[in-house]
């Protein structure tokens, strides 16, 4: 998987599916391509499709495999929670 960085850390935390888009682009990075989008915080950190390769990073969210990306979000709805484990700086929810 891909996460963010320090200067962007990925949150962690127990977050719900807010919204689910299939062929979402960022509004914030350059109309960055995010497939199988499953959204989770309000200002965007989501889950989604991306190129996996070593030494990438995203800009917050959790980036996976897009072949993987599109069974997981085949295989949850909205509102189903999500638990990220493991980043640098633990984020409040709620």
């Amino acid at each position: 998987i891909l996460y963010g960085t320090d200067g962007l850390p990925t949150p962690t935390g127990k977050f719900p599916i807010l919204a689910k888009l299939k062929n979402h682009r960022s509004a914030t990075y350059d109309n960055a391509p995010m497939p199988y989008t499953l959204r989770l915080t309000g200002d965007g950190v989501s889950i989604h499709g991306s190129n996996v390769r070593w030494g990438f990073a995203t800009h917050g969210c959790v980036g996976v495999p897009t072949a993987f990306a599109a069974k997981m979000f085949d295989a949850v709805k909205k509102g189903d929670e999500v638990l990220i484990v493991g980043a640098k700086k633990p984020r409040r929810t709620a």
